[in-house]
């Protein structure tokens, strides 16, 4: 198991402590986000329940550890709101993405930017096709077709169409063509020699989004903390247009959830200080 390897340096498994997981615990929350990091604890509180059946006499380091230390360690699944990026970060990472001219930056630039104006899930945008793109109209509107969560179908607002024409960019100067209806509209980036652009699959969009947080970071776009996924961007665009003044049953409609209360509690990053709304 390489994530045990790399954090115990060798030591043998029956010999780690709780100490050693909340080391690990620690280490990995600043290299990666919260949720990749419980993940990871998980992993390995399930490698410690396999050795417990291959050696009768070993006793897991999850089952010694004090209660302070297990809700350290539970803390890592956030069951409440996360954050949200406000509309004056998303500005100021579009304006970062788009200085970079080069296929990825293309790319990254319109992954974000359907990302955010469409509220799509990331295996949602990962599944579309050009052909799934229609024009409507009388709303004025792009819309994108597909199948979502739980395999029903959707027909998605697409708010900005820039974000249709940034696709169209990136794609025409990766293929030198203009897509064709069966043609994916994200694709991975060669990484070496010999290596084939295929389409873009979930594992790879995360990473991607998570290397344009550690991006903008770096250059100063954004200064606070926040994990960023491809569901930030779905997050954030629920937020923005509620905060925006869109109406609750409309705001449903658009992130197709059944539930107007799970939309609220862990979609609507409402914290925000009272003093802008107080008056005398």
């Amino acid at each position: 198991m390489k994530l045990f390897h790399d954090f115990t340096n060798g030591l043998h498994p029956l010999l780690v402590k709780p100490a050693d997981i909340e080391v690990l615990y620690d280490q990995r929350l600043q290299r990666v986000d919260r949720q990749t990091t419980y993940l990871d604890i998980q992993a390995l509180k399930y490698f410690f329940k396999g050795v417990e059946h291959v050696v009768p006499f070993f006793v897991s380091p999850f089952k010694k550890m004090p209660d302070k230390l297990l809700r350290k360690l539970n803390r890592t699944r956030h069951t409440g709101t996360k954050k949200a990026l406000n509309r004056q970060e998303i500005r100021r990472i579009f304006e970062c993405l788009q200085k970079d001219k080069t296929e990825k930056g293309l790319e990254d630039y319109a992954i974000f930017k359907f990302l955010y104006t469409t509220g799509l899930r990331g295996s949602e945008l990962c599944s579309i096709c050009w052909g799934d793109i229609e024009w409507d109209e009388e709303a004025g509107s792009f819309y994108v077709n597909g199948i979502g969560k739980g395999e029903k179908p959707f027909r998605q607002e697409i708010v900005d169409p820039i974000a249709v024409e940034a696709a169209e960019r990136y794609f025409r100067k990766t293929y030198h063509r203009k897509p064709r209806t069966e043609d994916h509209i994200f694709w991975t980036v060669p990484r070496f020699n010999g290596d084939t652009r295929r389409p873009l699959l979930y594992p790879t969009l995360y990473h991607r989004i998570l290397g344009i947080g550690k991006a903008v970071r770096s250059a100063g776009v954004i200064n606070r903390d926040i994990d960023f996924s491809p569901h930030l961007l779905r997050r954030s665009i629920i937020t923005n247009l509620r905060k925006a003044g869109m109406r609750v049953k409309a705001l449903q409609n658009f992130s197709r959830h059944n539930s107007v209360n799970t939309l609220l509690k862990h979609y609507v990053d409402d914290e925000e200080t009272a003093k802008k709304y107080y008056s005398i």
